[in-house]
């Protein structure tokens, strides 16, 4: 493995007109960050403005698409198959080189280690629960009981003070077994603190705020200079030299954007951001420059076209070799970079994140007043600048958006073993996303959800990639997969739900057009749930639910693909109805989705993720051991 040695050199200014030229980078460099605060705010009020056609199913029917006929694939897409031997993965690629990607570099320490045990996170302080008031206090009170909010929270203070271990841990606050009284945030803003229940269900948050509101917030300060998370400089900037790039590469070429400055020199363990930029041309080829009857003002709402500053899209990754000018990463690229949509561009970053942050074996549970309610705890745990951390073991009830949630700034998120049920809302957009990701490299596993609407998704221009594992969903009213907006790179590993979708969504909410490219869907199962017009089973007994279609809609955009492999539809005596797998050709610029073994679990690889990551644990080790 090559590593060039050696750190970030300045060369002089020997020209005059080269200080003009860094002072215009910094100027444009300002800007840049303007407008990408700007996006980020458009992008939480586009969660909240999903269409009330969405609401109560398919309405007309993706406008624009649904008099097109069920499409089969045309042309050969990627494949993965089990090699002769049984040992490894062959992947075969498309015309132009993209390959399904390994997306097994996921969750905390890339899931190459188990989550740390109690053993590894010794208990620094313990707050016991105190004995619940008689009689019990009213709704979002907690009566004579108190409120331990402040307990908690002092608690975690304290040991977010102390000193980190070798293994990067300050130590766990332990909450006794009983029911805790929670009206307001309580945050952990320092690496290596876990928040631990007794376990068993036996510890409770009783989330008490008359208001919506996160009950666990983990998140760093960022940088000092500016609290991002990630920073970096257009000093470091260099361009993509390859010709394309295809999905599934973990390595490209460089070149310095200014040559006459002595560039950085590239070392093994830097952290890089790679910028695929957004273009007019991109959005008018993938056809979201004119999204069918999106021209504003619309009823209630705002449908907007596309336009190219939103769609900068930037990925994390670490150098492992260096040979030259050509950089190997940790971790696939899961977008192709062609050039004619504008260069690529790499920067040298530094990451303020904290990390080694847990919050395990515990309940969460909101207080509200009628099925409806949405005054009340919105989310249960919330990861934002943050990375190689977990949730482990949580239950939470009558919340009204997500059981987690990973935000855009957090990475390397591992959710497991955790279960969402009963949530307290309308069923409207914006709400019930039991486990959410916007963030990049994470992984949720062994959860389940119940009456949630989008159980296992993302939201918008979320990097990747992001795997979703070996979970369910139950009673849902919406779809799993990307929401909106073109995300990029998730893999859905032997889920089971009702619905699943990687498609044009066309003029529904704010405009959500793509939800996404390299989009799998891997031995995943839908099973009709009881969608028979029968009550909502979650109180609202006034609504009733509507039929919506249950099976898989794919359909892939120009220059990209999304796969539906080994998926099943348990719907006697439809499970094998080519109306359950639609490869569908949206109304422009595209085509029908890739499906293979339709109707039939695949056997040969019970799971992609777990054959990936075997394979990548077994090439580290005999790395380890020098073979």
């Amino acid at each position: 493995m090559a590593m060039l040695q050696g750190s970030v050199e300045v060369g002089n200014l020997l020209h005059g007109e080269y200080d003009k030229e860094e002072a215009a980078e910094e100027e444009k460099e300002g800007a840049a960050e303007g407008e990408e605060e700007a996006a980020e705010e458009e992008e939480g009020e586009a969660m909240d403005e999903e269409n009330q056609e969405e609401e109560d199913g398919n309405g007309d029917e993706e406008k624009g698409m649904a008099n097109n006929p069920i499409a089969t694939h045309a042309g050969a897409e990627a494949t993965v198959s089990l090699s002769a031997d049984g040992q490894t993965l062959v992947y075969t690629p498309n015309a132009r080189g993209d390959v399904i990607p390994d997306f097994a570099h996921v969750g905390f320490k890339g899931d190459l280690v188990p989550l740390p045990t109690d053993a590894d996170v010794i208990v620094r302080e313990t707050v016991e629960a105190r004995p619940q008031p008689v009689p019990a206090p009213a709704r979002f009170e907690c009566g004579t009981h108190g409120d331990d909010t402040a307990r908690i929270q002092a608690a975690v203070d304290k040991v977010s003070a102390l000193d980190l271990d070798a293994a990067g841990f300050r130590g766990a606050v332990l909450l006794g077994s009983g029911v805790f009284c929670v009206s307001s945030t309580i945050k952990i803003s320092a690496s290596g603190v876990v928040l631990r229940g007794s376990g068993g269900g036996g510890t409770v948050l009783r989330a008490a705020g008359h208001r919506q509101y996160t009950v666990v917030d983990i998140s760093g300060p960022g940088k000092p200079s500016n609290r991002k998370e990630v920073s970096y400089s257009w000093k470091t900037r260099h361009y993509i030299d390859d010709a394309y790039v295809p999905v599934g590469s973990f390595s490209f070429s460089v070149t310095p954007v200014y040559p006459r400055r002595k560039t950085v020199v590239w070392a093994v363990g830097d952290l890089l951001v790679v910028e695929r930029p957004g273009t007019q041309q991109w959005i008018h080829d993938v056809g979201m420059d004119r999204i069918p009857d999106c021209t504003p003002p619309l009823p209630g709402r705002k449908c907007e076209q596309w336009t190219p500053r939103r769609y900068n899209m930037k990925f994390e990754r670490i150098v492992t070799a260096v040979d030259g000018n050509k950089l190997t990463l940790d971790a696939p690229i899961v977008q192709g970079l062609d050039p004619k949509y504008g260069k690529a561009r790499v920067y040298k970053a530094a990451s303020y994140r904290i990390s080694n942050v847990g919050v395990e074996h515990l309940s969460i549970v909101s207080d509200y007043s009628h099925p409806t309610d949405e005054t009340h705890a919105k989310n249960g745990i919330v990861f934002e600048k943050v990375m190689h951390s977990w949730a482990l073991s949580i239950t939470c009830k009558h919340l009204v958006f997500a059981c987690t949630h990973i935000d855009k700034r957090a990475k390397h998120i591992t959710v497991k073993d955790s279960t969402s049920l009963a949530p307290i809302s309308k069923i409207a957009g914006g709400r019930r996303y039991a486990f959410s990701v916007n963030g990049q490299l994470n992984l949720v596993t062994g959860c389940h959800s119940d009456n949630g609407r989008h159980a296992f998704v993302s939201g918008s221009i979320v990097a990747g990639p992001n795997v979703w594992a070996n979970s369910k969903a139950t009673n849902e009213f919406a779809d799993i997969g990307p929401h909106m907006r073109w995300s990029y790179g998730q893999l859905y590993d032997n889920i089971q739900g009702r619905q699943m979708q990687a498609w044009d969504r066309g003029r529904y909410g704010s405009g959500h057009g793509w939800s996404g490219n390299t989009i799998v869907f891997y031995n995943c199962e839908v099973f009709d749930d009881g969608d028979t017009g029968l009550p909502i089973n979650d109180g609202n007994s006034h609504r009733r639910r509507r039929r919506r279609r249950h099976g898989f809609t794919v359909s892939s955009p120009v220059g990209g693909a999304n796969y539906c492999i080994g998926c099943k539809v348990h719907t006697p005596p439809w499970t094998g109805d080519p109306r359950n797998y639609q490869a569908k050709v949206p109304a422009c610029c595209g085509k029908g989705g890739h499906f293979q073994s339709n109707g039939a679990l695949r056997t040969d690889i019970p799971s992609l993720y777990d054959m990936q990551l075997a394979i990548q644990k077994r090439d580290k080790a005999a790395t380890s051991l020098g073979r």
